[in-house]
């Protein structure tokens, strides 16, 4: 991806986008909880295991991640409703 893109995306998701993202947090984490489940499912994530997480949301799913990873693994999260890059 070109650096305009990612400008763009930068742009949108530090301003309107995210504010509206987290405005309908609550909604929109319900709604795709579903696919999260099916997701965690299918990479079958085991301990010890270092996982990026890529548009995290506001966490739910990494959350999860966290837990299955365990101590030894770590979680790397990429999502603009969360600020930089975070590894938990």
């Amino acid at each position: 991806m070109n650096e305009h893109v990612n400008a763009n995306m930068d742009e949108f998701w530090n301003g309107t986008g995210g504010e509206k993202w987290l405005l309908f947090q609550k909604t929109t984490d319900e709604s795709l909880r579903p696919f999260g489940h099916q997701a965690l499912a299918f990479a079958a994530i085991r301990a010890g295991e270092n996982v990026l997480d890529i548009g995290c949301g506001c966490g739910d799913t990494s959350i999860e991640i966290a837990r299955r990873v365990g101590a030894d693994g770590s979680v790397c999260l990429k999502s603009a409703a969360m600020g930089p890059n975070r590894v938990i």
